[in-house]
């Protein structure tokens, strides 16, 4: 998902092998439907057919949205799926070191908007021509959900896994946390 999956496990672990293999095979399994990262995952796929009408046949993509639209519409928007043409925008203008131009930011944001993800059964589509999404954070505590139940699932009492420094999820504890500061150290 454009990002490191960090697993920790107790040291004296009899069957760290077989819980490391779950927790990545879970995340590539994952990373597959959700990463747009991927040009071959589900959620790649959906990006480019975006406005052409036609619905994407994609189970998990489509449980995915609609928790996804959910969270959009519980937050009034704060937190919208669709925000990828914007976040590119920034990710091109970061390298010249000044912001994307006004007229760039304001063409994303017209292709910015969760209403435009439509989910019917397990087939989805974007309905706006130049709209695609970044699951992002939301993408990862998914997976890292399901990671940690197919570990509980095998009998696994501690674990702590860091996907990409912004999502965490533990078994057991306790798990000394430590978070860099901004200014240096942590």
């Amino acid at each position: 998902m454009g990002t490191l999956l960090a697993l920790s496990l107790p040291a004296n672990a009899a069957n760290a092998q077989r819980w490391a293999s779950i927790v990545f095979d879970t995340a590539a399994a994952c990373e597959h439907v959700m990463s747009r990262h991927d040009r071959s995952s589900d959620l790649s796929r959906l990006n480019r057919t975006a406005g052409s009408g036609r619905f994407q046949h994609a189970p998990e993509l489509a449980a995915t949205l609609r928790a996804a639209r959910r969270w959009a519409e519980r937050t009034s928007g704060g937190f919208d799926p669709t925000v990828a043409p914007l976040l590119d925008a920034w990710r091109r203008a970061g390298p010249r070191g000044r912001p994307p131009a006004t007229g760039t930011v304001r063409t994303a944001c017209q292709l910015v908007g969760w209403r435009t993800i439509d989910v019917r059964g397990a087939e989805v589509r974007l309905r706006r021509a130049g709209a695609a999404l970044d699951l992002g954070a939301f993408g990862k505590g998914i997976a890292l959900d399901r990671v940690v139940r197919d570990l509980r699932r095998e009998g696994c009492a501690a674990a702590f896994m860091n996907f990409g420094e912004s999502s965490l999820a533990a078994i057991g504890g306790p798990w000394r946390v430590m978070l860099r500061h901004p200014a240096g150290g942590f």
